[in-house]
């Protein structure tokens, strides 16, 4: 029906969204522990590969966005990421 919302079944969110997100993430975290760890030193070589170089060009790809509570900080964790990948992405076009 238009305009029902979706709601998870029972139990998905900590059973496969969160386990989903802890194996995919925690190779960016010191101890692999992506509730208490510090961002790895290396996370930017983790992201984008052993041929990153610290401060290089491609390192000003690599940001971290952090969302403020509600959904409103979502949305602007969401443009502020989408603004970023356009002005990467106008940027290599025109090199």
């Amino acid at each position: 029906m238009p305009g029902d919302v979706w709601q998870d079944p029972p139990h998905y969110f900590d059973n496969i969204v969160y386990p989903a997100y802890v194996d995919a993430h925690k190779h960016l975290f010191t101890n692999q522990d992506v509730e208490k760890g510090e961002l790895a030193p290396d996370w930017y070589r983790r992201t984008l590969g052993s041929n990153a170089v610290p401060n290089g060009e491609n390192d000003k790809v690599a940001e971290i966005f952090t969302p403020a509570e509600g959904s409103e900080g979502m949305q602007e964790m969401v443009a502020k990421g989408l603004e970023r990948i356009y002005e990467i992405a106008v940027k290599r076009a025109s090199q």
